[in-house]
């Protein structure tokens, strides 16, 4: 799988629960899906016609780093399948710049 995008998880994009709200993860899967099959296909003209499956593992949390990553699965004549998957990591706050 390719990365294609890091996200830094911050205290609006959490639910009331405290992880990240899952809406706002879609949103940034379909953003990332989208923009790398806009640069594949070399057309900006993408639209999401379907997400087949959606588990939710394991919570995002405040100040964790979400890395995007995609893989094309299948090339149809109008289509194409991708599957995209997420990771959270937790970034060490006592590094200093």
């Amino acid at each position: 799988m390719e990365l294609l995008s890091s996200y830094l998880v911050k205290k609006s994009d959490l639910g009331v629960h405290g992880n990240l709200f899952g809406g706002q993860l879609l949103y940034l899967l379909d953003m990332a899906a989208a923009a790398y099959a806009m640069q594949l296909c070399d057309t900006p003209r993408m639209v999401t016609v379907m997400i087949d499956k959606c588990s939710f593992e394991k919570p995002s949390k405040e100040g964790q780093l979400l890395k995007i990553f995609c893989r094309p699965d299948a090339l149809g004549t109008a289509y194409r399948d991708w599957e995209t998957d997420r990771k959270s990591t937790r970034l060490n706050s006592s590094h200093r710049l």
